[in-house]
């Protein structure tokens, strides 16, 4: 250990039943894989819940306080220094099915407190976790990630990760947003993310991992065909009773497919608990219970919940999954260690740079990037001007977006990175500079001048046989999806020379871009 017998602090904000901070501990058995002890100590913890802060205090030795977070003064905490801070603000005002209140609700304002801890404490580091619904609008991540990197010391490097819990080895279908901070004082590497453990079933094998755990595999040790109610495991016996509703499209109660993982675990549930993939004895079906739930979020069975079945459940639904949380500790740990040596921390590459590049190659290929946001406006701008197009047609050479195959126009809405355009507005001097950025430079470099080689293929191929192509950048197909349209209105109206090239005046040409910038 880097420190001796010492651990690095952790602070926890916003910590529910501790599902986080476990996972930062570590040293727990989950559904037949041990997971090690890890040198991290949670120096203090809060959640205004007092049914979250008795569970957690009934798991957990760390001291958690049941304080209202717009009253802690932090800096009156006098607490040990610290190194990581990791915080669950409330998710409910961002979430999709929530009321959607986003920052303009006092729910949505609370991140703010967890800048008021940065400044207080100090970390090297911290992880902030929340669901899909925080980028949209985009705005609202943007205004958070900034404001918790800060305009004033301590300010941080703020990186930001979309991911799904199963691919950690969670049985449940859960994508989340975690952004991670780095002090910017502190000259270490940027953080690197833990590779993922499992895979989407149909890649797992190509990329060398093993599949999904599903719910069965995360299940089935805890059947009891005549009822939960006979089980001695802790809190099996504990289900709802909520009616079972099936006639309702909308409200109806999700029973689990066994070869898949669950789907997303909510805190909100009101009653509709998902139904169990097993009939009992009975021919009926059933609720998952507590037990079955804290399984399928990745706690494990040592991790006990002293409160009646509707606040478990909502526990639950709230709590970062440990096993989650226990990879990405892995990592934290890997970053402060090449801290304190000085070294940079090994790249924790993704799996596309441990593929086979046929695989790759396969893989997104088999991509389907349909409906974009450029795409449907500029749709709804050629409806508007009284174009009638086909969407996506087949048997049409290049697989344009749009098509009018009796005018024989075909309409391309390309993406400004993936066809190598815009790069000046993004206010790089050259073509080449936009990949100093990312990782996997000479991969993309490469993809990238393969896609516009790939166009320029297209489109005499296209013109060969008499079409009138038509490209359009996704930036002024959102900035003016109007005036796009009239350019197609034009091509479309023009059908008797079949072999031009219509692009938008202010495009700079593709041509131009490569003749004067590609290396």
């Amino acid at each position: 250990m880097t420190r001796g017998s010492e651990a690095y602090n952790v602070v926890s904000l916003f910590s529910g039943c501790g599902g986080a901070d476990l996972g930062f501990q570590g040293g727990f058995t989950y559904v037949g894989d041990t997971l090690e002890r890890l040198p991290f100590c949670v120096s203090w913890a809060n959640d205004v819940d007092r049914f979250a802060a008795i569970v957690y205090r009934h798991n957990l030795t760390a001291k958690i306080a049941e304080l209202d977070i717009a009253k802690i003064s932090f800096e009156s905490l006098h607490l040990p220094p610290t190194d990581i801070l990791v915080a669950g603000f409330p998710c409910q005002e961002f979430a999709m099915l929530g009321p959607r209140g986003g920052l303009l609700s006092k729910r949505g304002q609370l991140y703010k407190h967890v800048r008021r801890a940065l400044c207080a404490l100090r970390p090297k580091l911290f992880l902030v976790e929340n669901v899909p619904g925080i980028e949209y609008p985009q705005s609202t991540l943007t205004t958070i990630t900034r404001g918790l990197a800060g305009g004033s010391p301590p300010r941080y490097r703020v990186q930001v990760f979309r991911i799904n819990v199963a691919d950690y080895g969670v049985p449940q279908v859960r994508r989340r947003v975690l952004v991670i901070g780095l002090r910017s004082d502190l000259r270490g590497s940027d953080f690197r993310p833990p590779k993922p453990v499992r895979g989407r079933p149909l890649e797992a094998g190509e990329l060398s991992l093993p599949p999904w755990l599903t719910a069965k595999q995360a299940l089935d040790d805890l059947w009891c065909g005549a009822g939960p109610q006979t089980s001695l495991v802790a809190d099996q016996a504990k289900v709802t009773s909520a009616t079972i509703v099936l006639d309702k499209p909308k409200r109806r109660d999700k029973q689990l497919e066994p070869d898949q993982p669950s789907p997303t675990i909510r805190a909100e549930h009101h009653g509709h608990v998902e139904l169990h993939y097993r009939l009992q004895d009975d021919g009926s079906l059933r609720h998952l219970t507590v037990r079955e739930c804290a399984r399928l979020q990745g706690f494990p069975d040592s991790f006990t919940f002293p409160v009646s079945f509707t606040q478990a459940y909502r526990q639950i639904g709230n709590a970062m999954p440990p096993v989650l949380v226990h990879h990405w500790a892995k990592s934290v740990l890997a970053w402060l260690r090449a801290l304190e040596t000085g070294q940079t921390v090994a790249e924790e590459s993704s799996r596309a740079s441990h593929r086979d590049p046929q695989i790759t190659s396969k893989i997104m290929a088999a991509v389907k990037n349909r409906g974009s946001k450029a795409e449907l406006a500029l749709g709804k701008a050629m409806w508007r001007a009284g174009l009638r197009y086909r969407k996506h047609p087949s048997g049409i050479h290049g697989k344009p977006d749009y098509a009018f195959p009796g005018k024989k126009v075909a309409v391309f809405c390309d993406g400004d990175f993936w066809h190598g355009l815009g790069w000046q507005e993004r206010r790089f001097n050259t073509w080449d500079e936009q990949f100093q950025r990312v990782r996997n430079a000479e991969f993309w470099r490469q993809k990238i001048r393969r896609n516009m080689q790939r166009d320029e293929e297209v489109d005499e191929q296209l013109r060969s046989s008499g079409w009138t192509v038509v490209r359009l950048r996704e930036s002024e197909i959102l900035k003016g999806p109007d005036r796009c349209a009239a350019i197609v209105r034009e091509a479309v109206a023009r059908p008797d020379v079949p072999s031009s090239i219509c692009r938008s005046p202010v495009r700079l040409t593709r041509e131009d871009e490569v003749a004067t910038q590609i290396p």
